[in-house]
């Protein structure tokens, strides 16, 4: 029953879903708020491997051991934690491709092959690892998922066969970054335990025919689906030479040369932002009030110094809205 399971669990319909394919997965609250996400993997209906929220692999699975216990003990689902039984890299880039192509030349890594949210198992130093094709970057890009024994092995075989493109680690602050540039939500940052699918703009991710999940019923609660709650927009300051400070409020008022001295009607805050190298300028994502009505129109961030920058509302997607560049 992992299919049934699967589907309580989650927003999703993975009912037409395929074998050996991926699925972005939103998991919500009794209360309709965004829980967590991650990548769903499917490798037959009997099976399948779910990715968490950095760091929230343990609270995940918890939160599913008590509804497999006490809500669905008729389903015959049992859950295990895989988490530390392997390693995980992520090759993202342009040229990530060409470099996949050399370190497993036995595997087809074109397109029709292997397309985006696919997965396959290769034959690596006698043990089998997993390669995803998905990307947290917003370029294209795999996940290897390899025993630890055979990690630094593979590791230093990577980046052999990488020593004429330019191949460099790179850390949390460069994926949040490039993640922003997406605007991919990261769960605990743009959200706070207040916020909806439907405040996210993720109406698509809400299975239109599924009798039931997790949080559906209190998603047609009238205070959810007022159009005045918090919504997930893009900032841009009009002066590009501006940055914008995380944690900010949003507000309509300027303040330039007279500093904010009593409270102000606030419209809501700056959940990411970033100095974005591609772009050279500042993006930021925020959570604002009737935001989808406000895309388009200016208003203002406060600054540490009590005054405010003006800043143009867009959608939260700087880069590549099209998605060519995942999909390539």
């Amino acid at each position: 029953d992992a299919l049934e399971f699967v589907k309580l669990m989650y927003t999703n319909s993975f009912t037409k879903m395929k074998p050996m394919s991926g699925r972005y997965g939103l998991m919500l609250g009794e209360d309709g708020m965004v829980k967590d996400d991650g990548i769903i993997c499917k490798i037959n209906d009997q099976h399948f491997i779910a990715t968490t929220t950095t760091g929230g692999a343990a609270n995940v699975l918890s939160h599913m051991e008590e509804y497999a216990q006490t809500e669905w003990p008729n389903l015959q689902v049992y859950l295990n934690s895989i988490t530390e039984q392997f390693s995980t890299f992520n090759l993202s880039g342009p040229k990530s491709r060409i470099i996949m192509q050399r370190v497993f030349p036995n595997v087809d890594f074109s397109n029709e092959k292997f397309p985006f949210m696919t997965f396959q198992f290769v034959d690596y130093l006698n043990s089998k690892i997993r390669i995803l094709r998905a990307s947290f970057t917003g370029e294209l890009g795999y996940e290897i998922y390899v025993q630890p024994k055979n990690a630094l092995k593979l590791w230093e075989r990577i980046f052999y066969f990488s020593r004429d493109v330019e191949l460099m680690p790179y850390g949390t602050e460069t994926m949040h970054l490039l993640r922003a540039e997406k605007g991919y939500i990261i769960v605990g940052q743009d959200t706070d335990g207040t916020v909806t699918p439907l405040d996210l703009n993720l109406n698509w991710m809400i299975g239109k025919y599924k009798k039931d999940f997790i949080g559906k019923r209190s998603l047609n609660r009238s205070d959810i689906i007022r159009s005045d709650r918090k919504q997930l927009v893009g900032l841009v300051p009009i002066n590009k030479a501006y940055g914008i400070e995380e944690g900010q409020h949003v507000i309509e008022e300027e303040h330039l040369n007279t500093p904010i001295k009593e409270p102000i009607k606030m419209l809501g805050q700056v959940t990411s932002s970033y100095f974005s190298p591609t772009l050279n300028y500042s993006i930021a994502m925020a959570l604002i009030k009737g935001g989808n009505r406000k895309i388009g129109s200016k208003l203002f961030v406060s600054t540490s110094n009590l005054n405010t920058i003006a800043v143009e509302v867009v959608k939260p997607n700087f880069i590549d809205p099209e998605n060519k560049r995942l999909t390539s």
